[in-house]
């Protein structure tokens, strides 16, 4: 499967501050200017105690 859509997937991790506006927006920028629009957005913001 890898070899029909052109090789393995590319992964990319963007550790952010979603509780500071800012961060996310910086975030988002980031991804926008370096690899276009996103297929896939995974989510997984937890809160650490």
């Amino acid at each position: 499967l890898a070899d029909q859509l052109g090789g393995p997937p590319q992964v990319v991790t963007i550790p952010t501050d979603l509780t500071d506006g800012a961060s996310a927006t910086a975030m988002a920028t980031r991804v926008l200017t370096e690899h276009g629009v996103p297929d896939v957005v995974v989510a997984n913001a937890g809160l650490g105690l």
